[in-house]
């Protein structure tokens, strides 16, 4: 099964789909300090990224979107000054993200693998630090601050995870150039191109910890893939309306429902049943985690606990922000029911 590449034209005026609800098995904090955090984010993002917008109404817009908020929303326990680099380091990416999608990058593989090439050798240290250019000197900046304060495993874990996300980009330019590489390699690709897996990293450097050792034994790891997982099943759904209506096809939703879309609620069934299948093992796994001796050993507990309050803001912060329903959305708290998606707004209507 190939990926329909672009969607049939004319788009419908909308599109409707049943919502179930989430299982919501793990606790929503927002961080104490969230609206200073990330107010203090959009600062630094006025002046480290107003180059890379071709005006500065271009950069309130993005502004709008909220990319700095879901960290604030994620990380209870969190370091302010740990989750203010995270959130300027999520701004930044996600900047790259919607360059990756929507420029000329999107379906230039060649010009993809030199982009990402690049700050792959920014990460490792790799080649002229000097005369940057411009899209890569805003993460130099700050991974020169990030990186300085992790420890050694820390830092090389993180670094793999950022490498991941790259490898999903390229991924998915490579799709975008070659839709007939079908679905299957489509989830491969956005299983890196999510960016969860920087996620559930940064959750250990929040909290000042670093388990290296402790994530030699399988159940720890097995505990943050879930985690993963449930955040990007979630994010398939809740991102599908800016990515349709976008002529984005790099979402899985979208490549289940077909080329014309027959069979959308059946695909929203199924990646909402995998988000609910890897929330509830998650739970499942930290419980045994916990009542065993790693589970005693130190930041292992602090380190669960935070990350089912990622998968719980992560999940929140996609029904709440702009960037996937439109500039001027407010949520009005609905979590199920029948949504309703067009060009300019999602509906929860309940």
């Amino acid at each position: 099964m190939s990926i329909a590449l672009p969607y049939p034209a004319p788009l419908p005026p909308s599109l409707a789909f049943r919502l179930p609800a989430p299982v919501g098995l793990t606790g929503y904090r927002p961080h104490p300090q969230a609206e200073e955090i990330e107010e203090r984010s959009d600062a630094w993002a006025r002046e480290h990224l107003a180059g890379l917008y071709p005006s500065g109404a271009a950069l309130e817009e993005f502004l709008l979107r909220r990319a700095a908020v879901w960290p604030c929303m994620s990380y209870p326990s969190a370091d302010c000054e740990a989750l203010l680099l995270f959130c300027q380091w999520n701004q930044y990416w996600f900047m790259l993200d919607d360059r990756s999608a929507y420029d000329d990058i999107s379906t230039d593989a060649q010009r993809a693998r030199r982009t990402y090439g690049a700050i792959r050798a920014l990460l490792r240290g790799r080649g002229p630090q000097a005369q940057l250019p411009p899209l890569l000197e805003p993460l130099a900046g700050l991974w020169e601050r990030m990186g300085a304060g992790m420890p050694t495993g820390l830092r090389e874990r993180f670094t793999a995870s950022t490498e991941d996300l790259l490898d999903g980009f390229e991924a998915e330019a490579a799709l975008r150039a070659n839709p007939d590489n079908g679905v299957d390699t489509l989830v491969e690709a956005r299983r890196k191109a999510s960016g969860v897996w920087m996620c559930t990293t940064f959750a250990e450097w929040g909290l000042g910890i670093d388990l290296s050792d402790e994530f030699a034994q399988p159940a720890l790891a097995d505990a943050a893939r879930l985690a993963g997982e449930q955040m990007i099943y979630h994010n398939e759904i809740l991102s599908f309306r800016k990515e349709y209506f976008s002529g984005d096809t790099m979402n899985l939703v979208a490549a289940w429902a077909g080329p014309d879309l027959k069979d959308l609620q059946e695909a929203v069934d199924r990646a909402h049943t995998a988000a609910t299948h890897a929330e509830v093992a998650f739970v499942a796994l930290r419980e045994r985690i916990l009542a065993t001796p790693l589970g005693r050993r130190p930041g292992v507990a602090a380190y669960l606990a935070e990350l089912g309050h990622l998968m719980a803001g992560c999940l929140r912060y996609e029904y709440l922000v702009p960037r996937y329903h439109g500039l001027g959305h407010i949520w009005n708290g609905n979590m199920s029911g029948t949504v309703v998606l067009t060009p300019d707004r999602t509906l929860f209507a309940g």
